[in-house]
């Protein structure tokens, strides 16, 4: 994981773990109960560039050009016209 998320990721694991649970709540509940609308925002958007960082380095993602796709109508649209000739033979 790269140093700044990991950073990033440590101050949200501690705060998700700071909070006291009532009765039968857990601790992470508890501690999400407890956030700021901008922390949850924060937080969330932490997760989201955990996820996409950590599944571009695992799978081995790269960019790709996207292919080009002809549909069947373009692809008869684009044939060359027959000839009298070649109707014929």
């Amino acid at each position: 994981m790269p140093s700044e998320l990991l950073r990033d990721y440590s101050a949200m694991r501690e705060a998700m773990h700071a909070a006291h649970a009532l009765p039968g709540e857990n601790v992470i509940r508890a501690s999400v109960r407890k956030l700021s609308a901008a922390d949850a925002e924060r937080y969330a958007a932490l997760i989201v560039r955990l996820f996409s960082t950590l599944s571009g380095v695992r799978s081995g993602a790269r960019s790709v050009p996207p292919r080009r796709v002809v549909s069947p109508l373009a692809a008869i649209l684009s044939m060359e016209p027959m000839t009298a000739d070649a109707r014929s033979g």
